[in-house]
């Protein structure tokens, strides 16, 4: 129910909605850009192992809160693998502002990037709170997740957000009161590192530590 809510208030009030993605084939690449397999030969004792992974970029992830309007700002776009693995989900998924760290510039500030592209606010640097380092797709890549805590404000927001170049972003605003249900509902497709960071959020609330 709260997601054809939602649905409905986006088409009233004019907001974006993403763009529907169809599959045409899935196939063998031969050239991979941002995605590169390697085959690795190990040993454990005397036994010879094989096991395929990726080479991939790390990554930041950023959970944001209004302080202004109690909101968690979070961002929807479709997800080819989603989309090729669960057609009927649309590939729609559900993420905290997130993005690959392939810059020469800090993580923090790759971070505050990500949270102007994505969705359009831009937060002091001070504001963006390092959580912990996680890893991330442990059993085909093994790479670095980099997760923060940002607080915002109105007064901060500067544009509409949706991502750069390509990117087909949709900024979604779940208020705090809201937000457990939000998680625990069937008919939303989230990651795992998401629901990290809101359980971080409400950790620092139990602790009486809000930064």
């Amino acid at each position: 129910m709260f997601v054809v809510w939602v649905i409905w208030w986006k088409k009233y009030k004019g907001e974006k909605m993403l763009k529907e993605v169809t599959i045409e084939k899935v196939e063998a690449n031969e050239y991979p850009h941002f995605v590169k397999t390697q085959l690795v030969t190990a040993y454990r004792d005397n036994q010879k192992l094989k096991w395929e992974m990726i080479v991939a970029y790390d990554s930041v992830h950023i959970i944001v809160f209004d302080i202004s309007t109690k909101e968690f700002l979070l961002v929807k776009q479709v997800r080819i693998p989603v989309l090729v693995n669960d057609a009927s989900s649309k590939g729609e998924v559900y993420e905290a502002c997130a993005g690959l760290v392939d810059k020469k510039t800090s993580i923090k500030q790759i971070a505050k990037e990500e949270v102007l592209e994505e969705l359009g606010y831009d937060v002091d640097i001070k504001n963006i709170h390092f959580i912990k380092t996680l890893k991330s797709a442990v059993g085909i890549s093994g790479r670095e997740a980099h997760t923060f805590y940002a607080e915002v404000t109105s007064t901060d927001k500067v544009s509409d957000g949706g991502g750069i170049d390509a990117e087909d972003i949709e900024v979604v605003k779940v208020h705090i009161s809201k937000i457990k249900e939000w998680m625990y509902s069937d008919k939303i497709t989230t990651d795992a590192i998401t629901l990290f960071l809101i359980n971080y959020y409400f950790d620092l609330i139990k602790r009486d530590k809000i930064i």
